[in-house]
């Protein structure tokens, strides 16, 4: 297949909008150019402006089956613990088929919503005799089916809280054993997809995992170049329980035990100990924060404001998919910490923009926590992109100067006319 030349009337670069720019995308589905001039365009997008593709650096794809639920509460009030119980009977209830629905339909509508790759957490691992691991399989049939870039993070689940054994739904997230997860992601190896298919590492959570095997899926991920992911601190109970076993914090406990870096992140974080999370930054590791849903969990809102002031890697996630629409958990991080701390323009990029700061954890953070060449449009990246329609009426007003702003700050999903993944065009 020869290259193509794809040009719209603009193309977001470097922190801004430049027009006359023409991407050439190769026949490996990576970009090997971008410039004026050249060859003429073979794909000319009138109308029309580029922007690199969302990458989703936190997902629980079988959780979009949960949306509609949960939301009613007659006798008592909710909280993330009650909201959990509901989330282990819709595990009772998915069979593969079904399962395999939800990851497709979940998948196709973060495409929908300009998000191109996606970081899938993935710890529902059996079938309905907690026997065998056939479901990791089905999140990638699902992922290829539906047309998006996948790393597959692949999750260790031991104990059903600190030294406890697995119960209930839990039996169908659980590992016997560390060397029975490793001997499983040494199969799914076989299985992916290269062009657009990977595997990390989780830890699920401290309450699920004994610290020490922590400390060897990092050792085991370091050895292999694999990122590690793990759920820390999003619960204040979480926090208690490990003081009560383990006489520290999570992040604390994580930070003393393991000599992580760049490729470490970190989920949630809601409760952190700044000063914890001031070591944490300072090893170059990273922060995924679920805006939408940490909202609706009430989960508590993080010192994001801080984390982002000392230099921390942010990048973002939409976690239940209970709504999916990663402009949306761009405003939602921003508007949190000035409710948090009544002041506005905590997420600031280049000149003080506040839209180009938001725009990086969506994209270039969100591919560094994956450890993925994605997240712009630059030589040597996947040609995965988005295209803005500019006629779209929620744009109605947009110049050069405010285009980005005005996509941020007042655009839903309903503005991306088309969806571009490793040079193919899937929406």
């Amino acid at each position: 297949m020869s290259d193509r030349i794809i040009e719209a009337d603009w193309t977001y670069l470097d922190g801004q909008f430049e027009a006359g720019l023409r991407v050439q995308v190769g026949a490996d589905g990576r970009i090997s150019r971008v410039g004026s001039g050249g060859d003429e365009p073979t794909e000319r997008l009138s109308g029309c402006a580029l922007i690199p593709g969302f990458v989703n650096a936190h997902s629980h794809a079988f959780q979009r089956g949960l949306r509609g639920m949960a939301e009613t509460f007659p006798q008592k009030s909710g909280n993330f613990w009650v909201w959990r119980d509901e989330m282990y009977r819709l595990v009772g209830e998915l069979g593969p088929e079904r399962f395999h629905d939800v990851c497709v339909q979940c998948f196709r509508e973060m495409l929908r919503c300009g998000i191109t790759t996606v970081g899938e957490f993935h710890y529902f691992h059996h079938d309905e005799t907690c026997g065998g691991f056939a479901f990791d399989e089905l999140v990638l049939s699902a992922a290829r089916h539906a047309g998006i870039r996948i790393v597959l993070l692949n999750a260790c689940y031991m104990t059903g809280d600190i030294g406890q054994p697995l119960e209930g739904g839990q039996r169908r997230f659980g590992s016997v054993s560390y060397e029975q997860f490793i001997e499983n992601v040494e199969r799914i190896d076989t299985l992916l997809d290269g062009d657009t298919q990977r595997q990390g590492l989780v830890a699920h959570s401290i309450r699920a995992v004994p610290i020490d095997d922590i400390v060897r899926l990092h050792a085991y991920a370091s050895k292999r170049s694999m990122v590690l992911h793990m759920h820390v601190e999003e619960q204040q109970r979480e926090i208690d329980m490990c003081l009560l076993h383990h006489k520290m914090r999570p992040m604390e406990l994580l930070i003393e035990r393991m000599p992580f870096g760049r490729e470490f992140t970190a989920v949630h974080c809601t409760h952190t100990d700044p000063g914890d999370m001031t070591q944490f930054i300072n090893r170059g590791a990273n922060i995924c924060i679920c805006p939408l849903t940490e909202a609706n969990l009430g989960d508590g809102i993080s010192a994001a404001a801080k984390m982002w002031a000392d230099g921390g890697a942010i990048c973002l996630g939409t976690d239940s998919n209970n709504r999916i629409d990663m402009l949306e958990e761009m405003r939602l991080l921003e508007y949190g910490q000035r409710l948090r701390h009544e002041g506005r323009g905590v997420f600031k990029g280049r000149g003080g923009s506040v839209a180009e700061g938001l725009m990086r954890c969506a994209t270039e953070v969100g591919a560094r926590s994956l450890n993925i060449d994605t997240g712009s449009i630059a030589p040597g990246q996947h040609a995965d992109v988005v295209v803005i329609d500019l006629n779209a009426p929620q744009l109605a007003g947009w110049t050069r100067e405010s285009l980005l702003t005005s996509l941020v700050f007042g655009c839903d999903a309903g503005v991306i006319k088309n969806v571009c993944v490793g040079g193919n065009w899937v929406f």
